[in-house]
């Protein structure tokens, strides 16, 4: 019966590390900002795996996973509704900490699932050593210290975005109730909209094997 586990285990915790080793590689992401027009910087994953790392312009930023209350597929935040891409759906993704969000489009889609399983992976690692920590730091772990229940309780953003079950099981249908642009917009945001597409889209050899 164990070894069997192993087998059945073994596959995706391999999958899971390849994916973080990617991540210190790392590669050119398209970064939606709260200002202005989205642009492409640089992001890799720090070496001891506790930062996510990117640079916009000269000025290298960091965010500690530590403070990543969740990650969640697609373009689902106020920041992606600005500039919403349909398109690139299935290549997109946020991670959510504090009162932002950090919005984020990948090449391709196979890209965008090594990244969003690499971290999420982190993330969940992140947040069990914590619930350890408080669960001994208390004495006895009860229900209201487990895993699931704090993760809901420190996410300030629980209610706009909803639980991360919840962001699954709404689907396609839910995301497209917060597509504005099924359509082509007919007033001014038309050629707001062209704008972004014409400067979103990277230029041939744009993407090589390592960063921007």
């Amino acid at each position: 019966m164990t070894s069997d586990i192993n087998r059945t285990g073994g596959p995706v915790e391999r999958d899971i590390e390849q994916a973080i080793t990617a991540l210190k590689k790392g590669a050119c992401l398209l970064k939606y900002g709260r200002r202005g027009k989205p642009k492409f910087c640089p992001f890799r994953l720090a070496n001891d795996e506790s930062v996510l790392i990117w640079f916009s312009g000269k000025e290298e930023k960091h965010l500690k996973l530590s403070h990543v209350n969740k990650i969640i597929p697609g373009q689902r935040t106020p920041i992606f509704q600005r500039y919403p891409w349909p398109e690139k759906e299935h290549q997109s993704f946020s991670l959510i900490y504090n009162d932002r969000s950090l919005d984020l489009i990948c090449k391709d889609k196979d890209e965008s699932e090594l990244w969003f399983s690499g971290l999420k992976a982190l993330i969940s690692r992140g947040h069990q050593r914590k619930w350890r920590t408080e669960s001994r730091s208390d004495g006895i772990p009860s229900e209201a210290n487990s895993p699931r229940t704090y993760t809901r309780r420190s996410s300030p953003l629980n209610s706009p975005f909803g639980s991360a079950d919840s962001l699954q099981k709404e689907g396609g249908d839910q995301l497209r109730l917060h597509t504005p642009y099924d359509s082509p917009p007919k007033n001014g945001l038309d050629k707001a909209f062209s704008d972004v597409i014409l400067y979103a889209v990277p230029p041939k050899g744009f993407f090589p094997s390592g960063l921007c």
